[in-house]
């Protein structure tokens, strides 16, 4: 890429095709670029990715999904627990016909006429027998692991009566916000849990932030430019940077173990598992490395523009370029397995679960698509401009954008209740979260009781669905 002049670094990532125009015009800089410069990837635009815990695929549902069904569709058909007992006994083994059939007579003794509660009753049984399909019969250690399983199915009742709590909290736009401030730049990758917020800035620091308090509690500075990505896990926390390296930090006291360096230009995401480092770079490569030796494995190459996100699921890893496609590879291998091309324009974002893929783009739609067939599912239509970033649970989707937006799409029909908030041709959208910050969103995180997004604005925001929940640390354990 050619520059007429050599400019200030802009705080923001290129994820345009088209339009450097708009990009030239962040933060009162001007830049003129030749005619031959290609809008994606050039050097004075950083470019950040959407990083997210691998775990929190098992959050909880925000909301209890109506059409869940007990085995083949006939819960309808149980109306007494001699009946459940009998269709249990009948498919499943023996061990889990006990414990189930002991989890519904309590069902029995303590809600007689709930009758919604029977049918959300039933579902929870239903995932005991999907568990139990996975253990072996006759054996005491199982009926105990499942009269075990997630919570104490005494409590069950109180339990779904919080999650309906929560579930209209989210519907109806109920949470506090709280904001979080200390970096002095863009804030442009995030990840959170109970406990904790880390945050990557365009300021070169990470930042560790109590979630209780939303003070700051550490500060790590070892890379030489923007921290544009990060990921950690009960061990290892890896970052990300314009400078082209990646950090290796121990989570707990925040000490480097080690550089690793590969990439020509700057790194734009990072993933993080038990055996691999993941990254993607403006050099349209992606490396796989070992995580306990900090070697280079594998270098995928098959994207024609900078590789702005990836996400691991397992060994499989999805990546989006802005070459306007979604790949699938095998970390384990380095072999390409699959190509996802329907978006018009750069992708900026993208996540991976093992049978869904959803990607985000400049071209302002979010499709879903079936991972295992390639099929398009849903086109998702909204924000006004580029998608940047998106997460996705078995219900919801959660998106940020340029538009400064956030927004939350169902996931499936029949999930939940929709707001449209007078929008037309938004029958997907459950939350619309407009004016979500003061500039462009950067980054998206959702479980089942907030949002946590980052942006341009310097902020981290805090949306906790979460008032007048009870028992909300069991909710997110299941």
């Amino acid at each position: 890429m050619t520059l007429k002049s050599k400019p200030k670094v802009l705080d923001l990532k290129d994820l345009d095709l088209k339009d450097t125009q708009a990009d030239r015009r962040l933060s009162g800089e001007s830049e003129t670029l030749s005619q031959t410069d290609s809008a994606f990837g050039y050097e004075e635009c950083e470019r950040i990715g959407y990083n997210h815990d691998a775990e929190w695929y098992n959050s909880p549902s925000r909301s209890h999904s109506r059409n869940e069904t007990f085995l083949n569709g006939n819960s309808s058909k149980m109306s007494s627990a001699k009946n459940n007992n009998e269709f249990l006994a009948q498919n499943t083994n023996n061990a889990f016909s006990k414990a189930a059939s002991k989890l519904i007579i309590r069902n029995s003794q303590n809600d007689e006429s709930g009758q919604n509660f029977n049918h959300d009753f039933s579902s929870a049984a239903n995932k005991l027998i999907k568990l139990s399909n996975n253990v072996s019969t006759s054996n005491f250690v199982t009926e105990k692991r499942l009269l075990n399983t997630a919570v104490d199915f005494s409590q069950y009742k109180k339990l779904y009566q919080q999650r309906t709590i929560l579930s209209s909290n989210w519907i109806k736009s109920k949470y506090t916000k709280s904001v979080l401030t200390g970096h002095a730049d863009s804030v442009y990758c995030i990840q959170f849990d109970n406990k904790k917020i880390v945050s990557g800035s365009r300021d070169r620091t990470i930042k560790v932030w109590s979630m209780e308090t939303k003070k700051c509690i550490r500060t790590l500075s070892g890379h030489t430019g923007s921290v544009l990505c990060l990921q950690y896990d009960d061990k290892y926390l890896v970052s990300g940077s314009s400078d082209s390296t990646i950090i290796q930090w121990l989570l707990d006291d925040g000490s480097k173990v080690r550089r690793l360096c590969g990439h020509a230009t700057g790194v734009l995401d990072i993933r993080l598992s038990d055996r691999y480092i993941v990254s993607c770079s403006k050099d349209c490569s992606i490396k796989v490395w070992d995580v306990e030796l900090g070697i280079v494995l594998h270098t995928l190459e098959g994207h024609s523009a900078a590789v702005n996100a990836i996400h691991l699921h397992n060994n499989i890893l999805a990546s989006a370029s802005g070459d306007c496609l979604v790949k699938l590879w095998d970390c384990k291998t380095g072999r390409f397995l699959r190509e996802f091309n329907g978006h018009k324009r750069g992708l900026a974002c993208v996540q991976f679960d093992g049978e869904t893929v959803i990607s985000g783009s400049n071209d302002k739609q979010i499709k879903v698509w079936n991972a295992r067939t390639g099929e398009l599912i849903k086109n998702l239509e909204g924000h006004t401009k580029l998608v940047r970033t998106l997460c996705f649970d078995r219900h919801f989707i959660c998106s940020g954008s340029y538009d400064e937006s956030i927004r939350v799409f169902r996931r499936n029909s029949e999930d939940v209740p929709v707001i449209n908030n007078g929008e037309r041709g938004s029958e997907d959208i459950v939350l619309n979260l407009q004016n979500a910050h003061k500039s462009w969103v950067f980054h998206v995180q959702i479980d089942a009781g907030r949002i946590v997004s980052a942006s341009q604005d310097q902020q981290i925001i805090v949306w906790d669905f979460t008032t007048g929940v009870d028992m909300i640390d069991k909710i997110l354990e299941i």
